[in-house]
């Protein structure tokens, strides 16, 4: 198959071979000419084998060229994932990144590749995000652009190059500093946005936190860098639920967003800033910080009706069938 995609393609894998097969088969579409796999090792003998599973399965493409990083002994998400996203940057100045349960739509590879071309020397860029949630989560936000800035990076499916990822440390060893300097003081307006993230911060500081991708929000942030999202979600999480690491939670708002496809050509914005209603309601309805007890409740309800329903189906149909 003739490549495409000019861009490298980083893929985690673990051990669910259903929804890595599914992944598997978009990236392939996309066509890359190299991809990079990223995978740790089973806590568990069942879990070894199903590793097996996925590990033979990309041990099976033929559509381009395959280079691995596996754990012989399990790692955890948190160094499994930072050791090898550093490792395929080594090789690579720039890539588009996808763990294992990130479905992407068709045009979130060409929305990379062009911005990655596009934004390659502006240093102020650090993160390319295919994550929309604002329909998710109830949040009216109407992006007059294909794409719009804010200052926290979301990590289902995004792209960065060598010279941003530099930055990122998994101990965030300069958290301190950056903590006494008020840094986020200086970034968010609003001083409730700032004590979370530097409550977060701190905590991944103090090993606390067994995840990756908060270190790389303190990187970008630590640089004042931006971070691009698109104008309608180009990735969906599919991975939500009892044997995933930490999406477990099914009725989650973000849990499987649908996608959608982006029109080319991109319209580009005319300002390079973060654009700051779109911070705002990311921060309230996707981080949850500001949102009412209200807001939480009247989403908990909905979230909750889907479960209730199927129960009360299942109840009368259990009561048909005795009859």
């Amino acid at each position: 198959m003739d490549a495409v995609l000019n861009t490298p393609v980083v893929l985690t894998i673990f051990s669910r071979r259903d929804i890595v097969e599914r992944v598997l088969a978009a990236i392939r579409k996309a066509g890359p000419k190299r991809l990079y796999v990223i995978g740790d090792a089973g806590r568990t003998p069942e879990e070894s084998e199903k590793v097996k599973e996925v590990r033979f399965l990309i041990a099976e493409i033929d559509w381009c060229e395959v280079r691995t990083n596996y754990a012989e002994e399990n790692m955890g998400p948190k160094k499994r994932l930072a050791t090898g996203i550093s490792w395929a940057f080594e090789q690579e100045e720039r890539a588009i990144v996808l763990e294992h349960d990130c479905l992407p739509d068709p045009s979130f590879f060409p929305f990379c590749e062009e911005l990655l071309e596009r934004y390659k020397d502006d240093e102020r860029v650090m993160h390319i995000g295919g994550n929309n949630f604002f329909s998710a989560v109830g949040a009216r936000y109407e992006c007059p652009d294909s794409y719009f800035f804010t200052h926290i990076p979301h990590i289902w499916g995004w792209a960065t190059w060598r010279r941003a990822w530099k930055y990122y440390d998994v101990d965030v060893k300069r958290w301190p500093e950056a903590r006494e300097r008020n840094l986020l003081n200086n970034v968010f307006r609003d001083p409730a946005v700032a004590f979370r993230w530097s409550s977060r911060f701190q905590e991944y500081y103090e090993g606390k936190i067994e995840s990756w991708d908060g270190q790389w929000s303190f990187a970008v942030l630590s640089q004042g860098g931006l971070c691009i999202n698109p104008s309608v979600n180009l990735v969906s999480n599919i991975g939500f639920g009892k044997e995933a690491f930490s999406t477990k939670n099914v009725s989650a708002r973000i849990a499987e967003v649908p996608t959608a496809a982006l029109n080319f050509p991109l319209a580009h914005p005319e300002f390079l800033v973060a654009d700051e209603l779109a911070e705002h309601l990311t921060q309230k309805y996707v981080f949850h910080i500001n949102e009412t007890k209200m807001q939480r409740f009247k989403w908990f309800l909905k979230s909750a009706l889907p479960f209730w329903y199927r129960l009360a189906k299942k109840v009368t149909l259990r009561k048909q069938d005795a009859l």
